[in-house]
């Protein structure tokens, strides 16, 4: 998943120097960290910034992506590279997962072997709000340094099957960046 993130700003000449660069990033991505030239290129005058540097990526699911005969559903949310580091995860469901019999429904985010590794059992069953939300680990978690790693996300009802839900909305944000 090594893929470079770019980010077009207007650039003062044809002739920029590294720390123009580095200015124009900074302008855009606050608190950005460049270490040395293998993080930061230009290409046609686009800034390229490389996988090293923490980005945000947004998961959206609705309730029939958990659709399962059972009142536990497990589904893969995204597949991070070798190397790579979580710096967090937010959860915020914007429909509440109700219907069909469901008096309760927690969505945790984690790894096969540690399905809440990240966010553990956020509440999708009560009421949106601005400041409701779920956001985890407290510290950043080196993942597997050698393979892929998949982050799950996992829905749990109580009282009917994720499959008997006739709502429910929830993005996963997950700021990562890889070491390698």
């Amino acid at each position: 998943m090594s893929q470079n993130v770019q980010i077009t700003t207007a650039l003062p000449s044809n002739n920029v120097t590294r720390d123009q660069l580095i200015e124009s990033i900074e302008s855009i991505v606050p608190r950005s960290a460049f270490t040395d030239n293998s993080t930061l290129g230009v290409d046609s005058q686009k800034i390229i910034a490389k996988p090293i540097i923490p980005r945000w990526t947004k998961i959206s699911k609705t309730y029939t992506d958990f659709a399962t005969a059972g009142t536990t559903s497990t589904i893969n949310l995204f597949t991070v590279a070798a190397g790579t580091i979580i710096h967090s995860v937010k959860v915020k469901h914007s429909a509440t997962f109700t219907g069909g019999g469901v008096t309760a429904a927690t969505l945790s985010v984690g790894i096969s072997g540690s399905l809440t590794k990240y966010v553990n059992a956020h509440n999708v069953f009560q009421a949106t709000g601005d400041t409701v939300q779920a956001i985890g680990p407290t510290a950043p978690t080196a993942e597997d340094h050698a393979n892929t790693v998949t982050i799950q996300g996992t829905l749990i009802t109580t009282t009917a099957n994720t499959n008997a839900l006739t709502s429910g909305t929830v993005d996963t944000w997950i700021l990562y960046s890889q070491a390698i």
